[in-house]
């Protein structure tokens, strides 16, 4: 009997909150399909105003009675949240029994420095503004959208300051 649609299922893990020992394996509590905040809890006010991250470890289980093998499977996050301050971010820790303190130190791993791009700050910028200005030569090219530039203030001394940015349009 071959492995059916309905034998694809998600299981959450032992721990579904935002707490460092989250996550934590596979339990026996699948989540139903098309269920809403099966998953993820709402967003409430503060939440979308001054942001947060949630996150959880699933598991995908083929439970069937026979032993047919289940091989190439995906997944994907068919429809994205039509809110656009909210993002959804899929990735593996490679452990089936990572907490969430390992699943951010991965998600944070993106973080690391690369080459030193051909710009500076135009001006005084705040920290957390939306909006920054990059003074560079004519014919350099400019930041992709999508990319994460490091702004470091004060390199190498004691007050040195440090924030990453995403440009999300040029």
């Amino acid at each position: 009997m071959p492995i059916l649609q309905g034998d694809i299922q998600l299981l959450a893990s032992r721990v579904m909150d935002d707490v460092p020992e989250g996550g934590g394996g596979p339990s026996a509590t699948v989540i139903e399909d098309g269920e809403e905040n099966a998953i993820m809890p709402d967003i409430s006010e503060m939440d979308r105003a001054i942001g947060r991250d949630n996150m959880r470890q699933v598991h995908v289980s083929v439970r069937t009675d026979d032993r047919d093998t289940y091989q190439g499977s995906n997944v994907i996050v068919a429809k994205p949240p039509a809110d656009p301050n909210v993002s959804i971010t899929l990735f593996s820790t490679g452990g089936v029994y990572d907490t969430r303190a390992q699943a951010q130190a991965r998600l944070e791993a993106y973080l690391n420095k690369g080459a030193e791009w051909a710009g500076y700050l135009y001006e005084n910028h705040i920290k957390g503004q939306r909006v920054i200005q990059i003074f560079q030569r004519p014919g350099t090219e400019l930041p992709a959208v999508g990319k994460t530039l490091a702004l470091v203030g004060n390199e190498g001394l004691v007050n040195e300051q440090e924030q990453y940015v995403r440009a999300i349009r040029v």
